[in-house]
């Protein structure tokens, strides 16, 4: 699928992902433009992704409002992200798709992304590793494998596409597999 552009370069497109820590820093608007133009005189951006959540931090609704219009203002493609990590000790944690208040907040951070963007992509930590009592009581006889999959299978459509959807149906949701590049 071809991008749209905002037609800085011929023959490709910059995207440049905003971690919500650096988000939350944007309730500043000096710091917004002080940082866009630090960037901007180094190259020139087509898109940007404004994560609303990571390790359970969220951004507020009036701050992704502000700071959609300021790139939009600029020329600038915007979209959603979320990074469903939950940090403890330093380690890469997953959600527990098993817990009903991981599945809420997961279905609640869906929800945000909707209504401010029409793209949302998952960064990299969608994805499931807990091995919890609710995780093995929902196992039941099947493989790690097996429930892992169908659980994740499960997160995907509900939590996510069809949270996401019912508040904004022209959404479009992107599982980024780790990687560096768009």
């Amino acid at each position: 699928a071809c991008l749209t552009r905002a037609g800085n370069y011929q023959i490709f497109g910059v995207a440049v992902y905003i971690p919500v820590s650096i988000v939350n820093t944007f309730a500043d608007p000096k710091v917004l433009q002080s940082e866009w133009d630090l960037i901007n005189s180094q190259v020139k951006v087509d898109k940007v992704y404004i994560e609303v959540h990571r390790d359970r931090v969220l951004a507020d609704d009036q701050l992704l409002e502000d700071v959609k219009a300021f790139f939009i203002s600029r020329g600038v493609q915007v979209a959603a992200g979320s990074a469903f990590s939950d940090m403890e000790a330093d380690q890469f944690k997953s959600f527990c798709y098993t817990n009903p208040g991981d599945r809420d907040f997961v279905r609640k951070v869906a929800e945000r992304a909707a209504r401010h963007f029409d793209e949302f992509i998952l960064d990299d930590f969608f994805f499931v590793n807990t091995k919890t009592d609710s995780d093995i009581a929902a196992k039941g006889e099947r493989s790690w494998t097996d429930f892992r999959l169908a659980l994740m299978d499960d997160a995907g459509a509900n939590l996510i596409l069809k949270a996401a959807k019912d508040v904004n149906p022209k959404i479009k949701v992107v599982i980024k597999y780790p990687n560096w590049y768009e």
